[in-house]
């Protein structure tokens, strides 16, 4: 196992990517630098001499895959855009407008399931200091409580109901306000409380409408 960038827990679910990011405006200006790139003689010799294993600028060899090689890669041969990068060599055979976004957002929805299959361990983890490594992270269970028990710092009290707090709000307080377009931000708790360390947590329940 590769060595885990931060030793603290996180008490969150790992991010989806969202597949609007590749939506057809985006794909367009992947497309139009492409086009660019494919129309301007200097740029394609510098990526034939690259895929022949030739310096551009010395026309010596280079080992194919070294330092050197990748360098020049990175630096000339790839289309950036916004956290995106894609190497021109990737798309000559793709059939932009019917296949290109396709096959980008199926590398998004493979990674969005493997996002939910890690959701679904975490959720079952049944400790506070239990967690499932993804992507070189540690994510634990979010909540402080679980099935009745606090289960915070493994406390492993049981939780009790307390009572219910209603917070009504000005709309509904006022009644001048039944006469003018508001948004009701009525709200209802249930408060609960663990008997073994104090602890008290609120949640919503329901809004007012």
């Amino acid at each position: 196992m590769s060595e885990i960038n931060e030793n603290l827990i996180k008490r969150q679910y790992p991010r989806k990517k969202f597949e609007i990011f590749w939506s057809k405006g985006y794909n367009k200006i992947i497309f139009e630098k492409f086009n660019e790139m494919n129309r301007d003689p200097k740029f394609l010799n510098i990526y034939n001499k690259w895929k022949n294993g030739i310096n551009y600028k010395t026309n010596t060899k280079i080992k194919i895959g070294g330092k050197k090689h990748k360098k020049i890669q990175k630096e000339k041969l790839m289309i950036y855009h916004e956290e995106i990068s894609v190497f021109f060599g990737d798309l000559i055979n793709v059939n932009f407008e019917d296949n290109l976004e396709e096959l980008m957002n199926d590398v998004i929805k493979t990674y969005n399931k493997e996002v939910d299959k890690i959701i679904q361990k975490i959720i079952g983890l049944e400790k506070w200091d239990d967690y499932i490594v993804f992507e070189n992270k540690k994510y634990g269970y979010i909540h402080k409580t679980k099935n009745n028990i606090h289960i915070e710092n493994n406390c492993m009290g049981d939780i009790i109901y307390v009572k219910q707090e209603k917070n009504e709000c000005e709309g509904c307080r006022n009644p001048i306000m039944f006469n003018t377009p508001y948004t009701c931000n009525c709200r209802a708790y249930d408060i609960t409380k663990c008997i073994k360390c104090g602890f008290m947590e609120k949640k919503i329940k329901f809004n007012f409408d």
